[in-house]
């Protein structure tokens, strides 16, 4: 599938990630090839933050900017870094038109950290206040924590990266007035979770990711543990689009008009 103009939008990659920012030329090539043509990029840390404005000089309006402080990168730094981060984010969040990803994970390991994580989540939502930020969150295994912290503010603006709960939760952030997000991670569900997930999502409250480089779509030709590229948002719309009787190239302009909205 491609598309003579590219226009469509991933709604959350990392080209700012070491793994692929060397090789970006090649990249971006293909996802226009495969009419994906804007990206929505995805903070980690300062220091993504500043290979993302490295990315807007040289990219300009086909990017959308995202500064936030990762769980991940928060499991691992100490508390005086992330305090110097949450300061820096509250300088710099201006030249962003999004705060994430903030969020929690607690997946296995990390469960034992939702303890650090949540203070700096709850952090990061006051700052989205602050500026009138849409949120970009990454919630694993801890929608309940989550949800608690959201509920106070509530309703927000933004979505769910990368979605892959029930569609008993999906419902509940769509309550608070969030988007659902959906990546190559959802090609890995199992087919009546996928159906019944799809079923509980409006068609305006949908949006379409890679989440590359990583969460590369089990699909006949990716190899197992292959890097992520946006080139594949269309391939993961055809595949949502089977389960939800919908054509692929409109859910790609549906989740186009749904990032415009909230941006």
């Amino acid at each position: 599938m491609s598309s003579s103009s590219p226009s469509w939008i991933d709604a959350h990659c990392h080209l700012s990630d070491p793994r692929i920012y060397d090789a970006l030329d090649g990249v971006l090539a293909q996802s226009r090839s495969a009419g994906v043509g804007r990206w929505v990029l995805a903070g980690y840390s300062p220091d993504d933050w500043q290979r993302q404005l490295d990315l807007k000089k040289r990219l300009g309006d086909q990017v959308v900017l995202s500064f936030g402080l990762h769980p991940w990168w928060v499991i691992e730094q100490s508390s005086e870094n992330t305090d110097a981060g949450l300061a820096k984010l509250e300088n710099q969040l201006p030249q962003a038109q999004l705060l994430g990803e903030l969020g929690l994970d607690g997946y296995k390991e990390r469960k034992a950290t939702l303890v650090k994580q949540l203070p700096i989540f709850e952090k990061q939502l006051l700052l989205a206040r602050q500026f009138s930020k849409p949120i970009v969150l990454h919630i694993v295994a801890a929608h309940d924590q989550a949800l608690a912290a959201l509920r106070a503010q509530a309703p927000w603006k933004g979505w769910v990266h990368s979605f892959s709960g029930s569609a008993e939760q999906a419902a509940v952030y769509l309550d608070l007035g969030l988007m659902i997000s959906l990546s190559g991670s959802a090609t890995r569900l199992p087919e009546a979770k996928l159906k019944k997930l799809l079923a509980a999502i409006p068609p305006d409250r949908l949006l379409l990711e890679t989440d590359s480089p990583d969460q590369a779509p089990h699909l006949e030709g990716i190899e197992p543990g292959a890097l992520n590229a946006p080139a594949n948002l269309p391939r993961i719309a055809e595949h949502l689009g089977h389960f939800c009787g919908q054509n692929a190239r409109v859910l790609l302009n549906r989740s186009l008009e749904n990032i415009q909205r909230v941006l």
